[in-house]
């Protein structure tokens, strides 16, 4: 397993790891940013965490339960997505956008469970400062991450020094080295007097760490004795590892991207897919790449949404969200085959409610697509412009009425126009150009 290393015992698991930094000459290895994974997902089999950019690159393949990874050095200020996947399956169980600075430290704790019980977590990626402080002789640097199954707070005590902890966090604490330390782990954390009923109290004894070095603590399982030794409440020993100079390589079987427009008007756009990191994406904005299963589950602001079929994996799509003419929210997916295209070509799709089938043109020209109803597009090749400097607005003309006009210019490198909106309201077109960028031309 590359860059992986096994857990050993079974009340207190320690994970064996270098401690020192390596260098390959290259000042370059030190100003990259580091990223580093635990796999602490109870009854899950080996897991993948990709990271999902334009290249679609899959960082740490094959994580068994209970193991840490090295450290994959990644640019800075590059915006990336990790997804995390049961080894071999293109569904996506958790996802996290992060961002990282110059030089940074991060882990990502990958913990819960993949059948998670009522009163259990399901899987999630937490990101952690990863950097190391030297404390000086005698002490090392205790980082405790709460992780229990049931996302509840926790107390825990390391060498009698306390610290309550909420679902997901971490304490910070500088402990004496080169001694065994007692924790105690209490759930719920105690009152200041006595503990009540039901409290679960599990005392554990961590190995001596060398000085000058730094451990995460991970309490892991669950804190009801009663389901049994699988989910047992347990520590993991996570020490510090080295700089790695990985090399990223590409996947042969990435999951699909998908561009998301949201074209329903009145809400906040706050967008989750897949059970991910929430982003807002606005009424009639477009979203950044991003990979998703190839049924993905999404919801816009609090409502669920569905697509029907499912997406290629390897392809790109534009995912258009909707008003379901019947309540509800809809998406509706169209493969991008414009991105690479060596002329202006734009494919025309009408996402709108209440308009009726439309006839989208350029004007002065070409014609986009006739009689479009609700969801559909117009030919997958596009529609050749000749001269995209000459437009100055596009036009949606009903079967029978006046037109829509959107003044508007459009560039070379214009690949789609998306009406959106509801016509007895908001409505207008958003112009999507082949980087993904994109502008809103409301209705004159």
């Amino acid at each position: 397993m590359r860059g992986s290393v096994a857990i050993f015992g079974i009340c207190i698991a320690v994970l064996s790891a270098c401690g020192g930094d390596s260098n390959d000459g290259s000042d370059n290895t030190f100003r990259r940013a580091q990223v580093r994974v635990v796999q602490a997902v109870i009854d899950a089999p080996a897991l993948d965490v990709y990271i999902a950019t334009s290249a679609r690159l899959p960082a740490f393949p094959n994580i068994a339960s209970g193991t840490a990874t090295g450290y994959v050095g990644l640019d800075q200020g590059t915006p990336y997505q990790f997804i995390v996947r049961q080894a071999g399956d293109p569904d996506i169980l958790a996802q996290l956008d992060l961002t990282l600075s110059e030089s940074e430290r991060r882990l990502l704790f990958v913990s819960g469970a993949r059948t998670p019980a009522a009163d259990e977590q399901p899987i999630t990626i937490t990101a952690f400062d990863d950097a190391r402080v030297d404390l000086g002789p005698g002490l090392t640097q205790m980082r405790v991450v709460n992780a229990i199954l049931e996302g509840t707070p926790i107390e825990a005590r390391v060498a009698g020094e306390s610290r309550v902890l909420e679902a997901n966090a971490e304490a910070v604490l500088a402990v004496a080295a080169n001694e065994a330390l007692p924790t105690v782990v209490t759930w719920p954390p105690p009152p200041p007097s006595a503990l009540p009923p039901g409290t679960t109290v599990k005392a554990f004894t961590t190995p001596a760490l060398a000085s000058a070095t730094d451990v995460i603590v991970a309490v892991i399982g669950a804190s009801n004795p009663g389901k049994g030794d699988a989910r047992a409440l347990r520590l993991l020993n996570i020490p510090a590892v080295g700089i790695s100079n990985t090399t990223v390589t590409s996947t042969t079987q990435p999951n699909p991207t998908v561009i998301f427009v949201n074209g329903v008007p009145g809400g906040d756009g706050a967008l989750v897919v897949d059970g991910g990191t929430e982003r807002t994406v606005p009424f009639a904005a477009v979203s950044l790449p991003t990979q998703v299963s190839t049924s993905p589950r999404l919801t816009l602001d609090g409502e669920d949404a569905t697509l029907n079929g499912a997406l290629d994996a390897g392809a790109t799509y534009l995912v258009v969200i909707a008003q379901d003419p019947s309540g509800g929210i809809t998406m509706f997916a169209y493969r991008d085959t414009l991105a690479d295209a060596a002329e202006t070509r734009i494919r025309a799709i009408n996402a709108t409610i209440g308009s009726g089938a439309r006839d989208v043109a350029l004007s002065p020209a070409p014609v986009l697509g006739s009689d479009l109803v609700f969801g559909a597009a117009s030919s997958s090749g596009g529609t050749v412009v000749n001269d995209p400097a000459a437009v100055t607005a596009i036009t949606a003309t009903a079967t029978s009425g006046a037109p829509f006009v959107y003044p508007t210019t459009i560039a070379a490198a214009t690949r789609y126009v998306v009406l959106v909106g509801d016509a007895a309201s908001d409505f207008g077109a958003v112009v999507i150009a082949s980087d993904w960028s994109a502008s809103f031309v409301a209705a004159d």
